[in-house]
């Protein structure tokens, strides 16, 4: 079996870079081998975090509109030739923090997992290899028959989409009662975190691995 392990590294929510390195260093010490979706900020004022992470882990592009001054951060609401833009920029910079050709910098996930099927045409045109932004749980810009995938396919672009591992527990269940009123338990963090109606996101994420084969 493969776990495809990644973090999403961007600011604190609060706008500050606060202990962000040191976290890394914990990610760095616990995971062999993953992908980090890092942000423009990051690779502009912690670019010594990136090169340090590219000795061991695979760096890919993250995206939040509002560090490039917008009131939100759903890319997919952008048009086509800014999403590109937007892209690009970031792309850059984590090359250059990494001592990477761009050409090496293939991976993608959108900041609130907000991409569409354009932001998906544009990757592919600017020679990205793999997204990782689908989730079920976020459906308002895609179609349903990309969004409720439970493991990696092939998108019409070409790319390799990663979508977030996810499964449906029982509904008469502890775990199921957990789940109302969306009914999925997902693989992330915010599943793990998060102890409501007498069961733990352990063990929820238990449930996943134990239960779901993607």
């Amino acid at each position: 079996d493969q776990v495809a392990f990644s973090v999403d590294l961007e600011p604190n929510k609060d706008g500050s870079l606060d202990s962000v390195a040191e976290a890394m260093d914990w990610y760095d010490e616990v995971v062999p081998r993953g992908t980090v979706y890092a942000t423009y900020r990051i690779a502009t004022e912690l670019p010594g975090v990136i090169e340090r992470l590219a000795t061991d882990h695979e760096i890919g592009v993250h995206v939040h509109p509002r560090e490039f001054g917008y009131d939100h951060d759903q890319l997919a609401e952008l048009p086509r030739e800014r999403q590109r833009e937007l892209l690009m920029e970031p792309r850059q910079a984590l090359s250059d923090a990494a001592g990477l050709a761009q050409s090496e910098v293939t991976a993608f996930r959108a900041g609130r997992h907000s991409a569409s099927e354009t932001t998906f045409e544009v990757l592919a045109s600017l020679g990205f290899k793999l997204d990782a932004s689908v989730n079920v749980n976020y459906t308002e810009y895609l179609p349903s028959e990309i969004t409720t995938h439970p493991g990696p396919f092939e998108l019409d672009t070409g790319l390799l989409e990663l979508p977030t591992t996810f499964g449906r527990p029982p509904f008469l269940s502890w775990l199921g009662f957990r789940t109302i009123p969306n009914r999925t338990v997902t693989a992330t963090a915010n599943t793990l975190r998060t102890d409501k109606r007498a069961t733990t996101g352990l063990d929820a994420l238990r449930w996943l691995v134990d239960t779901v084969s993607p």
